[in-house]
């Protein structure tokens, strides 16, 4: 048993060849073929065979990810729970439902098992003395219990829709054999010997059903290297094999024995001197092991350097790639670079193909680091919200459309002149002040709208040919935003064929055109798989699950067709297995590799608490909720954690058979704080010091700032597209204006049909552009509204109806920051963080604010007010609710208790009694709605800061007539 399908069929045939050599097995009758399978496929051959003794169909295929992932997001939309707790988007609470699924398959638990340990955890914690890092523990805890309610209803799901998927294959698997042992026997019978390949990255539940069916001294050899142990993040459990010998012991109960592997017949012996000396505390832990030594006298290098700032690292790296290719005639495939984040790739693929060294990227990689996928993401983004001046900026500054720095500030100017009483004092701002100042976030009550200046570019003393640049733009954008309704996918599609990004793939570099294509293919299976969930209008959803993954550091991956010929480029988790000549591990500086941050079940609610896993013992110990232990177990959990980043880099260096060379810098691009050598590099170094290698260059850091941000280097900007290509475009664009009329009677019968066709797609085209013009009389209300959009909606619909088919800018207000920043201070009284939403920004709304010096009144006046010492059920408690086929979204401000009921508190830092009681209503609406509290036991107010005056409305309208007046 092996990992994936194409080991399973190296090993099959190795096994076989061998075999051959043997005398006894030479003749073709007497060799027995050996059955080679992937751990999964066994279990779904068992399944298969045996399934209808627990009731699963023999005939199940597993699903695809895409499909598991779209019963999740089902099951979500779906769910009768009110998922108070998880505050993400729905997207990415599938996510987290479909990672808890397999941690609870993975370590055989179920989720009664999970909600009583969490509800337990949730009672210690209320016994404890109160502080932040306990709540934090609390409101994860919670979060958990409604996961695991999920859980149990995406596999009724999966149960009624007769599907099973990876996760489910083992644990089914292993019921079966627990529960009917005569399968064992047949199993055993039929398997006279076991050989378990790379079994460091077994699951506890692979481990439990091998055990449960070739235990009691089967013959059963494992293979695997603790050391290389890298997937513990996605199930996997390094104490399988510590623990194999107890695990399978002999006849006689006594430990199975232990063969040591310490020949490696990959690396030469100074490359394995630097990975012993990394994994020497992987050593102490998993005794077992013992230092690598060299199988062959293979001669290698080692070469470490450490530069100033990145960019001067990856300068570095391009000419040694360089040098080895031109000057010491090494074959570009013998090179790969192996990262520990995809991220750091990017740069040095494209210095490589600027120096023209052939290079592809190999395994998977960050789908929205490619420039055609962010400028589709520009496009949509502006589809939905055409205030988001840095797409509007991207797109113009790009090679379509090339709008230089002189044009675009003239474009920011002219955003600014047509907001009223915005004071734009040209003496006293340089044009980069301006720009930056367009850019600067996206919100509309802080900034300028560049499409406005888009749409009414005035006057002004633009270049030759900018406005009519403008004017192509804003006809694209209208015309895509005239199909948002459209299912994803075919937005996505609109954008590439509208924007000719396709064509412009095609016409560039080739090296770098096939990844690219497959990026943008890629994209548009990712807007399938969204469509699949919900067909229309999902562009803002897709956009903010992009921006949950981006500010959370996830990833989303494509796996592009690796280049022969070329230097390799790919993560190190994508190198497992694989061997170069000659390799390069770039950014091995602090906070980067060893990564710094740890994700554990502490702060993620789709992870078990380690105490309810099997491999318990081999995980950190000693949780408990008092501060001091619970600060040294936070940081047992950071120890452990860096364990994982010492087996990757471990990894890294045992690709390398000659040649390998470890890199580092002080200075990051964005960085304010120095990075420098990360203890991995150090450690490396005492090893060269020791005759074992050499460093190429060594610079100590004399700077107190970061020398990238403080020396920008003035460049040509946008960047200078390809020249020749843009002179070809130019020439063709020439040929096609001054085309002469042809004398039909000249075409050959295959010309003229060519024309044929060509007339009848233009016809059907005219007649789709213009049906599509049409005038229509009604405006559709969105499938999703936030509180404030609703009030509008209801108080003014022509104005709401003007205002979707054409979003105007609301007058900046220069204090809005402190209405907010109050908030802010609120959350933090209470101990309770902020998590706002971008649809109702706290104080966004309040029409006037006070002034910066009475922000301190306002804190003094709500400490010695009545609300200071009350403790809130809640704090900018976020609703989701349907109404009449919609989606209405918005947050409270604070919940608390009374002696009726609850009472829900708006903070008002504006005029009083200048509030709407429309906003208090959807609010009880809602609480109403998703706790299914009576009523006439919810109450709802204003408070005004600083002077503490309450408004308590008594004839907030009903629900029915709420309902009734945003029908339709």
């Amino acid at each position: 048993l092996t990992f994936t399908n194409k080991a399973a069929q190296e090993l099959r045939i190795r096994v076989r060849e061998t075999l051959n050599k043997v005398d006894k097995y030479q003749s073709a009758f007497d060799l027995v073929e050996p059955n080679v399978s992937t751990y999964h496929a066994f279990a779904m051959q068992i399944l298969n065979d045996h399934g209808l003794l627990i009731g699963v169909e023999s005939d199940l295929k597993p699903v695809t990810e895409t499909t598991r992932a779209s019963l999740a997001f089902k099951t979500v939309l779906n769910t009768k729970l009110s998922l108070s707790h998880l505050d993400k988007s729905p997207r990415y609470i599938a996510k987290q439902l479909l990672m808890l699924d397999n941690q609870l398959a993975e370590h055989d638990l179920d989720t009664e098992m999970l909600s009583k340990y969490t509800q337990d955890l949730i009672t210690q914690i209320s016994l404890t003395r109160p502080r932040k890092d306990l709540r934090d523990l609390e409101k994860t805890s919670l979060a958990r219990l409604e996961l695991a309610q999920l859980v149990n209803e995406f596999r009724d799901l999966k149960r009624e829709e007769a599907i099973i998927d990876f996760a489910d294959q083992m644990r089914f698997a292993l019921k079966l054999v627990r529960l009917h042992p005569d399968v064992v026997t047949q199993l055993r019978d039929q398997y006279k010997a076991v050989l378990l390949d790379e079994y460091q990255d077994t699951s506890v539940i692979q481990r439990l059903l091998l055990t449960e069916i070739f235990g009691q001294a089967h013959p059963v050899m494992a293979v695997g290297d603790p050391l290389q142990a890298i997937y513990g993040w996605r199930g996997a459990s390094v104490s399988n094999i510590d623990n194999f010998c107890t695990h399978f012991p002999q006849q006689d109960q006594s430990p199975a024995k232990k063969y040591p592997l310490t020949s490696n017949f990959r690396s030469g012996q100074k490359i394995l001197n630097h990975a012993n000396q990394v994994s020497k505390d992987l050593r102490d832990i998993h005794d077992a092991i013992s230092s690598l030594v060299a199988g062959k006298g293979t001669n290698s290098e080692v070469n470490i350097g450490l530069n100033l700032t990145w960019n001067d690292e990856v300068e570095s790296i391009a000419e040694q790639i360089k040098d080895l290719v031109n000057n010491k005639k090494v074959a570009p495939e013998s090179i790969a670079v192996l990262s520990r984040n995809g991220k750091e790739l990017l740069p040095i693929y494209d210095l490589l193909i600027k120096k023209g060294i052939p290079a592809t990227f190999a395994g998977k990689r960050d789908m929205v680091d490619v420039p055609e996928v962010s400028e589709t993401l520009s496009y949509l983004r502006l589809m939905d919200d055409p205030t988001h001046n840095p797409s509007l900026v991207r797109i113009l500054a790009g090679p379509r459309f090339e709008i230089d720095p002189k044009d675009l500030a003239l474009l920011a100017k002219r955003a600014a002149d047509l907001v009223k009483d915005h004071n734009w004092d040209k003496s006293k701002r340089s044009f980069e002040q301006s720009l930056l100042q367009s850019v600067d976030g996206s919100d509309v009550a802080e900034l300028a709208v560049l499409a406005d200046a888009l749409n009414d570019p005035g006057n002004y003393d633009y270049g030759v040919g900018v406005k009519e640049r403008f004017l192509k733009l804003k006809n694209e954008l209208e015309s895509l935003r005239r199909h948002i309704t459209e299912p994803l996918s075919d937005i996505v599609y609109r954008i590439i064929n509208q924007t000719g990004l396709m064509i412009e793939i095609l016409a560039s570099n080739q090296m770098m055109a096939e990844s690219r294509y497959e990026a943008l293919m890629s994209l548009q299976d990712l807007a399938q798989s969204f469509d699949q969930g919900s067909p229309h209008g999902v562009v803002r959803e897709f956009l903010a699950w992009l921006d949950e993954a981006d500010e959370l550091e996830s990833t989303i991956e494509f796996a592009p067709t690796a280049i022969k010929n070329a230097v390799s480029l790919m993560t190190i988790h994508g190198a497992k297995g694989l061997e170069f000549p000659i390799v390069f591990i770039p950014a091995v500086c602090e906070s980067v590799f060893p990564h710094n941050k740890t994700s554990t079940w502490v702060k993620r609610p789709e992870l078990i608490p380690f105490e309810l896993r099997v491999d318990y013992k081999s995980l950190p110990q000693g949780f408990k909720t008092e501060t001091k232990e619970f600060d040294l177990y936070l940081e047992s959990c950071k120890d452990y954690a860096e364990l994982e980043e010492r087996r990757l880099m471990y990894v890294a260096l045992t690709r390398a058979e000659t040649e390998i060379y470890v890199s580092s810098h002080w200075w990051g691009n964005t960085q304010k704080k120095v990075r420098g050598p990360s203890k991995y590099l150090l450690q490396l170094k005492e090893v060269v010091e020791q005759g074992h290698g050499k460093i190429t260059t060594w610079v100590e850091n004399l700077e107190e700032n970061n020398p990238t941000l403080d020396q920008l280097v003035p460049t040509l900007w946008p960047a200078q597209t390809n020249q020749i290509a843009r002179e070809k475009r130019i020439e063709f664009a020439h040929l096609v204006k001054n085309v002469e009329e042809v004398d039909e009677s000249q075409l050959s019968l295959s010309e003229k049909e060519i024309l044929e066709n060509i007339d009848k797609d233009i016809d059907s085209l005219i007649t789709e552009l213009t049906s599509d013009k049409l005038i229509k009389k009604t405006v559709a209300i969105p499938d999703t509204l936030n509180v404030t959009k609703t009030i509008a909606l209801m108080r003014n619909p022509d104005d709401f109806a003007m205002q979707l088919v054409r979003p105007m800018p609301t007058k900046p207000i220069d204090q809005a920051r402190r209405g907010t920043q109050f908030h802010y201070w609120i959350e933090k009284h209470f101990g309770m963080p902020a998590l706002l939403d971008s649809l109702d920004l706290p104080g966004a709304a309040d029409e006037k604010l006070i002034s910066d010096d009475q922000l301190e009144d306002m804190k003094n006046a709500f400490l010695n007010s009545e609300w200071a010492n009350k403790k809130p059920v809640a704090l900018e408690w976020p609703f989701d609710i349907s109404i009449g086929g919609r989606s209405l979204r918005g947050r409270i401000d604070a919940v608390f208790e009374t002696e009726n009921g609850i009472e829900l508190i708006d903070w008002k830092t504006g005029v009083v009694g200048k509030s709407d009681d429309l906003q208090l209503a959807w609010y009880r609406f809602a609480w109403w709605k998703m706790t299914n509290m009576p009523l006439e036991k919810i109450t709802a107010a204003f408070v005004y800061v600083p002077s503490m005056e309450i408004s308590r409305p008594i004839d907030l309208l009903s629900p029915e007539i709420l309902l009734e007046s945003i029908s339709g």
